[in-house]
């Protein structure tokens, strides 16, 4: 009898041990939890003023980019047209040139609005923040193919300039 007891008493204090165990661990996550959240609001501000930023300096660019081919438009229409010379696939150049710029804008509303979308208080914010970045990506790949229609705008512009002869011969 004295060992029915004794065996009773161990197997007893193992389970509550194994309950102790099993609900120290609950606790113990739940503060994860609630540190990594704390961690997230601490940071949220520096993220959303980071993807302001990001955002604020890639529109630039465009604007950069449309200043640069407005002047490359206005050489074309009052430099090259009035000697005399033409290029045949001006049109279809600037028409790229819009085509890349409208890809990059759509590129830069989609980061917008997947900035706006970030927010600790969402169930997963470092998909957000996943997404943002890819967004960010597709933007600097279309940036630098509009700059590239640019260029190539600039480099037919520049070779017409250079390879046909004024009428005086002298150019």
């Amino acid at each position: 009898m004295n060992k029915l007891v004794t065996s009773f008493l161990l197997t007893l204090a193992f389970l509550l041990t194994a309950a102790k165990v099993s609900l120290a661990y609950t606790p113990i996550a739940t503060r994860a939890n609630e540190l990594r959240t704390q961690s997230c609001e601490s940071r949220q501000e520096v993220i959303k003023n980071r993807m302001a930023n990001l955002l604020r300096m890639s529109t630039n660019m465009v604007e950069v980019f449309d200043n640069i081919k407005q002047r490359v438009q206005e050489y074309y229409q009052n430099k090259v047209l009035t000697n005399g010379k033409t290029l045949p696939s001006y049109e279809n150049l600037v028409q790229m040139t819009q085509t890349k710029k409208d890809s990059v804008q759509t590129a830069l509303d989609t980061a917008a609005s997947d900035s706006e979308q970030f927010s600790c208080a969402s169930d997963d914010p470092k998909e957000a923040l996943t997404t943002f970045r890819k967004d960010m990506q597709s933007v600097k790949t279309a940036l630098k193919d509009y700059r590239t229609s640019i260029k190539n705008l600039i480099v037919a512009i520049r070779t017409v300039k250079l390879t046909t002869p004024t009428p005086s011969g002298v150019e």
